[in-house]
C-alpha cells in the first residue's frame, strides 16, 4: 500500500514533468533538490547528495521519474509538518507579532535546518508577499512552503 494519495502522486508527477525540459522522463541529478522542495520536502544539501547517490548510483547525472517518485514515497513519512514549521518560525518571531523580516527569513533559509542556496532563498523571497515595510507574515511563509493537503504546488 502506498503512503501517498493519488493526488500526491499526481502532484509529484506534474512537478517532475515541469523540470523535465526535454520530456525524456529524466531530470538532471542537480535538479533533485528543486524537485523535492517543489513537492514539499526540505532536505539539506548533504541529504540531497545522499539521495542523488540513491537514485543515480551509476552517476549518470540524471534521475528517472520512477526513481524520484520512489524517493518521495520513502521520504514522505519524514516530512516536516506545517505545525512543526509554525512552531519553529514562532520562536524566531522576536516580538511575537506574527511577522518576520526578509532578512530574518533569508537567514533562516540559508543558515538553519535544511540549508538552501542564496539563489533559492531569493526565489522564495520573491514569491512571498511582503507588507509595505518588508515584513512577511509567518502564516504566508507556511502557506508558500507547505501547501495544505490536496493543494498542488505548480
Amino acid at each position: 500500500m502506498s503512503v501517498l494519495s493519488e493526488a500526491q502522486r499526481t502532484c509529484a508527477s506534474l512537478q517532475f514533468l515541469l523540470l523535465d525540459q526535454d520530456s525524456d522522463g529524466f531530470i538532471g541529478s542537480h535538479e533533485l533538490g528543486a524537485y523535492l522542495r517543489a513537492i514539499g520536502l526540505y532536505p539539506s544539501q548533504s541529504d540531497i547528495a545522499g539521495y542523488i547517490a540513491l537514485v543515480d548510483p551509476e552517476e549518470q547525472g540524471r534521475v528517472s521519474q520512477e526513481s524520484a517518485l520512489a524517493l518521495y514515497e520513502k521520504l514522505y513519512p519524514q516530512r516536516t509538518t506545517p505545525e512543526e514549521l509554525y512552531a519553529a518560525l514562532k520562536v524566531l518571531d522576536d516580538d511575537a507579532d506574527g511577522y518576520l523580516t526578509t532578512t530574518q527569513l533569508r537567514h533562516i533559509l540559508v543558515n538553519l535546518g535544511a540549508r538552501i542556496s542564496q539563489e533559492e532563498a531569493e526565489e522564495i523571497l520573491c514569491d512571498v508577499e511582503k507588507d509595505g515595510e518588508g515584513m512577511i507574515m509567518v502564516d504566508d511563509i507556511i502557506q508558500l512552503l507547505m501547501p495544505t493537503e490536496g493543494e498542488e504546488r505548480l
